[in-house]
């Protein structure tokens, strides 16, 4: 009685198909600019190389296996190099790619430090403009609120309610499905 033949690694047809699943998650990675995308790449990654791995621990730890012919064992090895260097070039596409996320992002977030500081600026000059222009004439263009204070902005009133609680924002954003920057704004114009 032999027993079962031991679990084959990935074939090509199984190998795309993982490529087929990772390539959404690098799209949504390249398009987002959060850390998120940087998330989704490694779990597709992760996703990916699990498979191959169990596969591989498995096979290497099936006992009894019946002894092969050195046709059949060479033909193996030569299929299993192929899915290695295959499964080695996938993977260095992986780390290009994530290289490239990485670097994308960095690019967004300089950008965007460079409108902020540039935005911060503009608005220490405006501070500075209504003294020099006449304030009065400033002030007569006002519309005044009929009720004299803002109606209450439930997102605002949750918010003051969860870091009164002592909450971070980072918790408090995660428990509204808020940005964290949205609720850093609300917490600094409460003050």
């Amino acid at each position: 009685m032999h027993p079962a033949p031991a679990p084959e690694l990935a074939g090509p047809w199984e190998v795309r198909a993982l490529v087929g699943t990772l390539a959404p998650l690098c799209w949504l990675a390249l398009t987002r600019t959060d850390w998120w995308s940087v998330g989704l790449l490694a779990a597709g990654a992760a996703l990916f190389a699990l498979p191959a791995i169990r596969r591989i621990v498995r096979r290497r730890l099936t006992p009894g296996a019946a002894p092969e012919s050195v046709q059949a064992r060479a033909s193996q090895f030569a299929r299993l190099s192929d899915e290695r260097r295959e499964l080695e070039a996938l993977m260095s596409d992986v780390r290009e790619l994530t290289r490239l996320c990485a670097a994308q992002i960095d690019a967004r977030t300089a950008k965007l430090e460079r409108l902020v500081e540039r935005a911060e600026g503009v608005a220490s000059r405006l501070e500075g403009a209504p003294a020099r222009t006449g304030s009065a004439r400033i002030e007569s263009r006002r519309v005044t609120p009929s009720s004299g204070e803002p109606p209450p902005d439930p997102l605002a009133e949750r918010v003051y309610a969860l870091a009164d609680a002592g909450r971070s924002p980072v918790e408090i954003a995660s428990e509204l499905s808020e940005h964290v920057g949205k609720v850093e704004l609300v917490l600094a114009l409460r003050a």
